[in-house]
């Protein structure tokens, strides 16, 4: 089966809610690669106090969530409310 032009994005998403990619014509299919981007993150120590360290970890298990997870949230909140806006995703 050759790959249908499609005039909309439902009409695509019918096709390929019937279809599979093995029911096309496998020598019209071009092979791709495509490189997975992770945004950089930088490591920053924080020193605190052993009274400090135990609340966190057990705020951060009452989450299900790492202690540097919680820290990382408390600042992109911190930074949205009070900053130039929600802070980048991005690294």
């Amino acid at each position: 089966m050759k790959l249908p032009k499609f005039r909309s994005e439902d009409e695509e998403h019918e096709f390929w809610a019937r279809h599979d990619v093995e029911d096309l014509d496998q020598e019209e299919l071009t092979e791709v690669r495509l490189d997975a981007v992770r945004p950089r993150r930088l490591a920053l120590p924080v020193r605190i106090d052993q009274r400090t360290a135990a609340l966190l970890k057990r705020l951060a298990r009452r989450r299900g969530i790492p202690p540097s997870a919680l820290v990382a949230l408390w600042i992109h909140e911190k930074l949205g409310r009070d900053g130039d806006g929600p802070p980048s995703r991005n690294g």
